[in-house]
């Protein structure tokens, strides 16, 4: 064997020797677990819808005097015009009133069946064709009984009434605040058709129905 074969391999028995065995590599450092994929809470389910309040129509029919005019003049008293029911209810009054020429006479309790019980005896007062009343109470029996007495036909429109009965009622026994938007509206549009077919000498239902739909 050469010189030139044999020193490589003597100088590495030589730093064996002094070192001992090699050095182990030293091991890596723990690779960290993935994170957990976040679960995220589900959506809450919204609740069913409340059941939409619904009144049949009577099979009692009733026939007013065939009044003929140019225009007709209706007095409208709310409980209230500013919360949700007045201005929906407003709103489909107007709707039927504008397209039959029909004016109509606002008032507002603000609540008060006193005041309530006064502006429907001033609407009759004035004679208008038809009154159409949202009962604020049904202690103002009275004074729509006095109304229908002085030949003013009355459209009440849903609550009840003591001590007294309209000529024609819609929604009887509904309170305005269970009423859906679209329920409210319509039931203006009914109060003014009702109030303007008896008005005509057409035969209509004591009671009449409500079938809007909620929302």
């Amino acid at each position: 064997m050469r010189l030139a074969q044999v020193f490589p391999i003597a100088v590495t028995l030589c730093l064996l020797g002094c070192k001992g065995e090699i050095a182990a590599p030293a091991p890596s450092a723990p690779t960290a677990p993935p994170p957990l994929p976040q679960v995220q809470d589900a959506a809450p389910t919204p609740p069913p819808p409340a059941a939409t309040p619904k009144v049949a129509s009577s099979k009692e029919t009733v026939k007013g005097p065939k009044v003929k005019k140019d225009k007709y003049v209706f007095g409208v008293s709310l409980p209230s015009s500013g919360d949700e029911f007045g201005k929906n209810a407003l709103e489909g009054l107007k709707q039927v009133a504008g397209a039959n020429d029909v004016e109509l006479k606002i008032v507002s309790a603000d609540g008060s069946v006193d005041k309530q019980t006064q502006q429907i005896g001033e609407l009759a007062a004035a004679k208008v064709d038809a009154l159409l009343v949202v009962p604020a109470d049904a202690k103002i029996g009275a004074a729509v009984a006095a109304a229908v007495k002085g030949q003013v036909p009355v459209v009440a429109c849903g609550g009840e009434l003591s001590g007294g009965e309209p000529t024609l009622w819609v929604a009887k026994g509904l309170a305005p605040a269970s009423l859906s938007a679209a329920q409210a509206k319509e039931l203006g549009r009914v109060a003014v058709e009702s109030g303007f077919d008896y008005l005509h000498g057409d035969a209509v239902p004591k009671v009449k129905g409500l079938e809007g739909a909620g929302g």
